[in-house]
């Protein structure tokens, strides 16, 4: 995992923080999904699995993307992007 490699944190709190994460509502990826993601990457210089992450947030409804990999304060549509990481960002919507 790069929490655990990246910022050195011992796998029993990496482990803690994904059961956190399963406590939150999630997105299952539907063919509308994969329509987006194909249209996002024929549009944006993404790779296919970014965008695929990206349209299943816009179909979401999502509002934020948190991602290290995606360029911060970048926004399609209503969805803007944040990198947790920065502390110049805000981590929540409004």
């Amino acid at each position: 995992m790069n929490a655990v490699k990246k910022l050195k944190i011992p796998p029993e709190v990496a482990r803690s923080s994904v059961e956190i994460f399963q406590t939150l509502p999630t997105a299952l990826i539907q063919c509308s999904d994969i329509l987006a993601a194909i249209d996002l990457q024929r549009l944006h210089t993404i790779s296919f699995w970014d965008c695929l992450v990206i349209g299943s947030a816009i179909n979401s409804r999502c509002k934020i993307l948190y991602s290290e990999d995606l360029q911060t304060g970048r926004e399609f549509g209503n969805l803007r992007i944040v990198n947790p990481f920065h502390a110049e960002e805000p981590l929540t919507a409004g």
